[in-house]
């Protein structure tokens, strides 16, 4: 199970993108070194230990996704939606990115402070 605080994703075969991510009652907020902003929520998955999580990334003008979409001068948002295996030691999942696929990892850093 997921649970709330801080964690890293990464990008599988693309260790430079990171996204610093942080969990607290089933709300997300993350960002990116690109200046990429990451919200949404963590939803019941489809498996008693599985997580969906469902996030709308903002892309700022001119930001380039791992994918190769490039946003315009406006920046741009699309949904991704990833579900979890969180019983796994490192949980994977394969994340689309507004109808592309690109693998994940995510890493639990450490709790929230209070």
């Amino acid at each position: 199970m997921l649970r709330d605080g801080v964690y890293r994703i990464v990008y599988i075969n693309r260790d430079a993108d990171v996204v610093l991510a942080t969990l607290r009652n089933g709300k997300i907020f993350a960002s990116d070194a690109h200046g990429g902003v990451y919200t949404g929520a963590k939803l019941t998955g489809p498996g008693p230990a599985s997580a969906t999580v469902r996030l709308i990334l903002t892309i700022p003008p001119g930001g380039q996704l791992v994918t190769g979409f490039t946003a315009g001068l406006q920046g741009a948002e699309i949904e991704i939606v990833s579900v979890f295996d969180p019983s796994s030691e490192v949980p994977v999942a394969v994340a689309d990115l507004g109808g592309r696929y690109v693998g994940i990892e995510l890493f639990y850093l450490g709790p929230l402070p209070n």
